[in-house]
């Protein structure tokens, strides 16, 4: 299995990067196609968990507003959701189903923000000033904390840090990963040369830190809910695409308001 997962993540990895590096309207498509796979997962795991959302509708809303972020037009993702909420209840409404109505609604309109609105803004990201360094360092960031995380809960691990949605994450392992956010952001910004101050690039790299952690253990509990381990099995020995991007999902957020609002 480990064989397995280091190979898959040595393919994907340089594909991506690759794609990053050459930008839109590449790197829109392939932000298109993780929110098309994310999707299916997600409206997967809610019907699993006892949900029925309306998936097409969703799916349609969350890839229309990657579609409008990549035309440069991303202030009308709020125009789709609300329309997207109106059909949803609509359809709520001809179905004639009362129970479990909310939940349903819910999850339509919860996988169009998760899986199109959040990825959305790894676009909006890369069409920054340095966009492409930014994104190198939001992706690489993410994976050594990621990586932290793990191999400092696996040596020093005592305390469960969310036993009923993560049993195999500790408190150490958590904090493991926050100290390796500000170092990792740090030492990339002395690679890269980047315009900001040592002490932006750490609080970035702890954004990031905080931020990846907590996605990862909302997927978590996304796929407890529907009793599954993996959301899918798109990645040979990794599960899903979102089993995959759960640290990356809020990131790409946190970097973009991290570079447009921070001083």
């Amino acid at each position: 299995m480990l064989r397995t997962r280091v190979l898959t993540a040595a393919v994907a990895l340089p594909v991506l990067l690759a794609v990053l590096w050459l930008g839109p309207p590449y790197f829109t498509v392939l932000v298109g196609l993780a929110s098309a796979a994310g999707h299916l997962e997600f409206y997967r795991l809610a019907r699993l968990g006892g949900v029925a959302p309306f998936g097409l509708l969703g799916t349609a809303g969350g890839l229309g507003i990657v579609a409008a972020t990549g035309l440069g037009r991303p202030e009308l993702a709020g125009a789709i959701i609300a329309a997207e909420a109106l059909l949803a209840g609509f359809a709520l409404a001809v179905r004639g189903k009362t129970s479990g109505a909310l939940a349903d609604w819910a999850a339509t309109l919860g996988g169009t923000v998760y899986c199109g609105l959040i990825f959305s803004y790894y676009i909006r990201l890369r069409s920054l000033p340095a966009g492409f360094q930014w994104g190198l360092v939001t992706f690489l960031v993410t994976f050594l904390v990621d990586t932290a995380a793990f191999f400092v809960g696996q040596r020093l691990g005592r305390r469960r840090l969310a036993p009923t949605v993560s049993p195999n994450k500790t408190l150490e392992g958590f904090i493991g990963g926050l100290v390796a956010g500000p170092l990792a952001a740090i030492a990339l910004w002395a690679l890269l040369g980047l315009p900001v101050r040592a002490e932006s690039a750490a609080g970035f790299g702890f954004g990031l830190a905080v931020a990846g952690q907590v996605g990862d253990l909302a997927e978590s509990a996304f796929k407890r809910s529907a009793g599954v381990k993996d959301s899918g099995r798109l990645f040979p020995g990794h599960g899903g695409l979102l089993d995959r991007v759960d640290s990356l999902a809020f990131n790409g957020v946190v970097a973009y308001y991290f570079l447009t609002l921070a001083p």
